[in-house]
């Protein structure tokens, strides 16, 4: 059950994602290779026109020789594009470049409230994520799996504790029959 509601909440997350960052997480415009977003490594350049030829992107996001594509960096632009960019959130990988390169991308700050709820939108968006995935998602994870050992510990002790018993009761038996084929049951009925 935890796995399926931690996809949920994945998937959850990238499509909302998808929705409002797709193709707009781009290293060749300005505002956002200015945010530290291509210099982290989650923008890619393609040199000519091989497409088996990617490399890193410099530190303007895109060098001489250089096709700038961001379809291999992290992005929204597909679902498995937003798990990747989505799991480098879960890892607090730079969580931050990410959160500034997607304010970068709602355009030039220009002092209306629609371009400062679009900032707390995107902000809410980061900052929500990290804190349900992965403070409250990983904990919940860790204690399922503490829980899980707890009880197979529990379980390991109970077992060696028969064992133990078993192995006692049969040397008791044992040391009665050496005595004259005494048992506990003729015990039992001598001292009754």
């Amino acid at each position: 059950r935890f796995l399926l509601m931690f996809v949920v909440v994945i998937y959850f997350y990238a499509m909302i994602g998808m929705a409002a960052f797709a193709g707009r997480l781009d290293p060749s415009d300005e505002t956002v290779a200015l945010t530290g977003y291509a210099q982290a490594g989650y923008a890619w350049c393609r040199r000519g026109d091989r497409a088996d030829d990617w490399n890193a992107c410099d530190d303007d996001g895109h060098g001489p020789g250089f096709v700038a594509s961001y379809a291999m960096g992290v992005n929204f632009n597909d679902l498995i594009s937003a798990y990747l960019t989505l799991y480098a959130l879960l890892n607090l990988n730079n969580w931050h470049v990410l959160h500034e390169a997607g304010i970068a991308s709602l355009g030039p700050k220009d002092h209306t409230w629609r371009w400062a709820a679009r900032r707390a939108g995107v902000t809410l968006y980061f900052v929500s994520f990290v804190l349900i995935c992965f403070i409250l998602l990983m904990n919940m994870a860790t204690s399922t799996f503490l829980a899980h050992f707890a009880a197979s510990m529990a379980h390991a002790d109970k077992v060696e504790q028969e064992v133990r018993d078993d192995s006692e009761r049969k040397a008791q038996e044992a040391a009665l029959g050496a005595l004259g084929g005494v048992t506990e049951g003729n015990v039992a009925t001598a001292t009754a």
